[in-house]
């Protein structure tokens, strides 16, 4: 994707961010066959009707392992950053890498990895804040499956013209970048909230790039890398709270281990979770997927207010 950017304008006083065409984060760029066997209809139906959905054997044990061995090894070299110190509501450690610049979607498995920040819609993250490159074919495998959920829910909806379904998703765009966190243990965890809360419009959710803000992101998805994570002895699990509990009915939530191979997909903008405590070093890749119209409403190289 890189090879289709123009070329960066003459630098000035003030920063310049690319936000890519519709075209570059088309979907159908990133097709996955393991994505459309994992995004069945089915899967889709309850993601309409539930707001979540779980889906299993997304990765292979042996997949898993050599993913979680990849990631340590970027924890080992100092690219995981703890977040905890500007926050007191979660405790893990991440680290972004990004999914334009690198061609990921054309089968490269060098990644981008770019320096940290613990502001999630920061101006800076999407590409323009290289740290280093680094050669991680098996954390590449399970970003193509991250990559390839937005072409999978759209041909479902396709399929499924005409249904009653709840939630339809508007249409959607690739991730520029991908989030690699883990929960080292010692009862690390992270309070309940929403991934795009609407409610706080005016509290910088629509600051910085088109694409990469938290305002633009409609589903979650997460993909686990645990072996042999029992949840009653490690803890760790994603707390999902229904977001459709009829009324005068008390709060419903199912907990999801975050067991190796699991993906679990929801709506940004309803449902609400929290990572209970982890007691040993609990692994996850997160993509935010963004609505396409982020993309349509701005392109080529912008400035920040």
């Amino acid at each position: 994707l890189s090879s289709s950017k123009p070329m960066s304008p003459t630098p000035t006083e003030q920063p310049m961010y690319y936000v890519p065409s519709p075209a570059e984060v088309d979907p159908a760029l990133a097709l996955s066959a393991q994505a459309q066997s994992l995004v069945t209809a089915e899967a889709l139906a309850r993601l309409a009707s539930e707001g979540f959905v779980v889906i299993e054997n997304a990765l292979t044990p042996d997949l898993a392992r050599a993913v979680c061995a990849e990631a340590d090894s970027w924890r080992q070299k100092g690219f995981l950053q703890e977040v905890s110190h500007q926050t007191i509501y979660r405790r893990d450690q991440i680290v972004n890498f990004s999914t334009d610049s690198t061609g990921l979607v054309c089968g490269a498995e060098e990644l981008v990895v770019l320096s940290n920040t613990t502001e999630e819609h920061d101006p800076k993250e999407g590409g323009a804040n290289l740290l280093d490159i680094q050669r991680q074919p098996n954390i590449a495998e399970a970003a193509k499956i991250l990559m390839g959920v937005p072409h999978a829910i759209q041909h479902q909806q396709e399929r499924r013209k005409g249904s009653s379904d709840a939630w339809r998703a508007p249409p959607l765009a690739l991730p520029r970048s991908l989030m690699m966190a883990c929960y080292p243990g010692n009862g690390t965890a992270y309070v309940r909230h929403l991934d795009n809360d609407k409610s706080h419009a005016n509290e910088g959710t629509m600051q910085g790039v088109p694409g990469t803000r938290v305002g633009d992101r409609e589903v979650t998805a997460i993909l686990y890398f645990n072996d042999e994570w029992r949840a009653d002895r490690d803890g760790g699990s994603l707390r999902v709270f229904h977001p459709y509990t009829p009324v005068g009915m008390a709060e419903r939530y199912t907990d999801i281990s975050p067991s190796a191979g699991r993906l679990v997909l929801f709506q940004s903008n309803l449902v609400a979770h929290e990572v209970l405590p982890a007691h040993r070093p609990r692994w996850a890749l997160t993509a935010w997927i963004p609505q396409m119209q982020a993309f349509q409403d701005h392109q080529g190289y912008i400035s920040l207010p």
